[in-house]
């Protein structure tokens, strides 16, 4: 065989074939990604409008609107994942690279080691079952302790329903994995959307004016909620409820700057800084007695 027969691979360079294939899965991925964001974005909207008392149905979203509220919870899941990920790189750099069955093994005592090893998830499972028994007994005032009942709980409820070797056989391990995490994130999502809601509903000073033309020209401080394609839906302090307001009716929307800064852990939860002009402001005003 000459020189000149020898084939692509055997002279550095990449066959089309397989190009196309990696851009073929690529576009199948991304495809994937942007749908599975988008149905994120409905349960983080789902479960934001829950908190505020209102259905789906009784607001005129669009796709763009629920777009553009996975531009709310994208950063903070994306952070989430980031720092579980360190976290998992340094246990595997404290551990020299191992795996749980090569650190018992290199352990005197493999079966002692192994024991300690699952103290921390036995506790989780105690906790989380402590949790769902203090959420059932006393409601919502431990609602945020479902949160490890739902991680640590339902991915042993979900491998279990799957678990039957006869099941095993007919189920393909991509459904079986399906199984687990959709639900295993859906959960986690709704819930943040449900508790971004009702800290809007928890703000006690309005965070934008609108210049309203219609029916008249008036001045509105409002708590805006969230800026739809087809208007604004706000509350109003001291009004149960909420108003949505269509951009035909608005000329102007202006931000009330919080002028807030990064104040440390210290200072924000342990109160030990001076506080700032806003701060002392919200104190006087809930010392004032009410009328």
């Amino acid at each position: 065989m000459s020189a000149s027969a020898t084939s692509p691979s055997e002279n550095g360079t990449i066959p089309p074939n397989r190009v196309l294939s990696w851009l073929d899965s690529a576009a199948r991925v991304t495809s994937l990604c942007a749908f599975a964001a988008l149905m994120c974005s409905i349960l983080y909207d789902w479960g934001f409008y829950r908190a505020l008392d209102i259905s789906l149905a009784e607001i005129p979203t669009s796709i763009s609107d629920h777009i553009r509220s996975g531009l709310v919870w994208i950063p903070g899941a994306l952070f989430g994942l980031g720092l579980a990920a360190l976290v998992e790189l340094f246990t595997r750099r404290i551990e020299g690279g191992m795996t749980e069955e090569e650190i018992a093994q290199s352990s005197p005592h493999p079966e002692r080691t192994r024991r300690m090893r699952n103290r921390p998830m036995t506790a989780l499972k105690i906790f989380a079952w402590i949790a769902l028994i203090l959420y059932i007994a006393f409601g919502e005032a431990f609602r945020e302790g479902l949160w490890i009942t739902w991680l640590v709980l339902w991915p042993a409820l979900g491998f279990w329903l799957s678990d039957h070797p006869r099941i095993v056989q007919r189920r393909s391990p991509m459904l079986v994995l399906a199984v687990v995490l959709v639900p295993l994130v859906s959960l986690p999502i709704w819930e943040f959307g449900h508790q971004s809601g009702k800290h809007k509903l928890g703000l006690r000073e309005p965070t934008h004016v609108l210049l309203l033309d219609q029916p008249a020209t008036s001045h509105d401080s409002v708590v805006v909620h969230r800026f739809l394609a087809g208007g604004i839906l706000v509350g109003e302090l001291g009004t149960p409820g909420t108003r949505f307001v269509r951009w035909e009716a608005v000329s102007e929307v202006k931000k009330i700057g919080s002028g807030e800064s990064f104040r440390g852990f210290l200072c924000s939860w342990v109160g030990l800084c001076p506080q700032g002009p806003r701060q002392s402001r919200l104190r006087n005003q809930s010392r004032e007695p009410d009328n």
